[in-house]
């Protein structure tokens, strides 16, 4: 890998990993920056190690579905109770795998992702507007739910594609 790609996907992670806790991620107030580091930094090395090999093609929405849990699950291991105020979210670990892949499908590093990245922007082109806190998904179910809201309003086109001629973060 070259330089200038290296450099790419560290700018990447900053920005998905910023997007993904932004809002949603609440630390206990004695945790230190040096904990936090470290998880964002274990979160990513998962994310780089277990996940990421897998979308050097494409992958079925099923795959997708459990490597969103297998993140969610690998957070709540590793910090859980000890870091977090609360647990961690299939909404939060949606966020920062799909923005990740779409990082690096713009970039012609993956090929398409399965799903975008749900959050306010997005949900509000569909029927869950004022309905659903991409913070608050915290089940499997409740995310295939905004899948279909946004497949319905994206109509025969990939999602992962209507999101990206869609969205607009000023219209947020």
């Amino acid at each position: 890998m070259s330089r200038q790609t290296d450099f790419l996907q560290n700018e990447f992670w900053i920005l998905s990993w910023n997007a993904s806790v932004q809002r949603a991620v609440s630390y206990r107030k004695q945790s230190a920056g040096k904990e936090r580091a470290e998880f964002r930094r274990y979160m990513i090395d998962y994310c780089e190690r277990s996940i990421l090999p897998a979308y050097r093609s494409s992958i079925s929405e099923e795959e997708h579905v459990a490597n969103i849990v297998a993140l969610r699950d690998a957070a709540q291991s590793y910090a859980g109770q000890r870091l977090l105020t609360k647990p961690y979210s299939i909404g939060v670990s949606q966020k920062l795998l799909n923005l990740q892949l779409k990082y690096l499908w713009c970039a012609d590093l993956r090929p398409m992702p399965p799903h975008c990245p749900i959050d306010r922007i997005v949900l509000g082109y569909t029927t869950l507007r004022n309905r659903m806190n991409w913070t608050k998904i915290s089940d499997v179910g409740t995310y295939r739910q905004a899948i279909e809201a946004i497949r319905d309003v994206a109509g025969d086109k990939a999602i992962a594609l209507w999101e990206l001629e869609n969205y607009d973060r000023r219209r947020g």
